[in-house]
């Protein structure tokens, strides 16, 4: 996973959804690294996509705001190759 600045100025990971929770969600570097928690901001993605993204083990790129695991919000959630 990577952490750098994305478009419009939003810092960016990349990894795979482990924990989908309302709102919330859990995104871990592959290999089983460190994990990083987001609020998901409304209609950045759906719940059933979070969920799918999750149980399918789909690789993830969050483009956010804030700090993680402090109440981050991921403005977006997308599916990357």
């Amino acid at each position: 996973m990577r952490r750098t600045d994305g478009l419009r100025g939003l810092a960016e990971v990349y990894g795979r959804i482990t924990i989908v929770q309302d709102d919330r969600i859990r995104v871990e570097e592959e290999g089983g690294g460190r994990g990083y928690l987001f609020v998901v901001r409304k209609r950045a993605a759906s719940l059933d996509e979070l969920e799918q993204w999750r149980d399918g083990r789909v690789r993830v790129r969050v483009r956010y705001v804030g700090e993680p695991d402090a109440g981050a919000i991921a403005e977006e959630v997308q599916v990357v190759e």
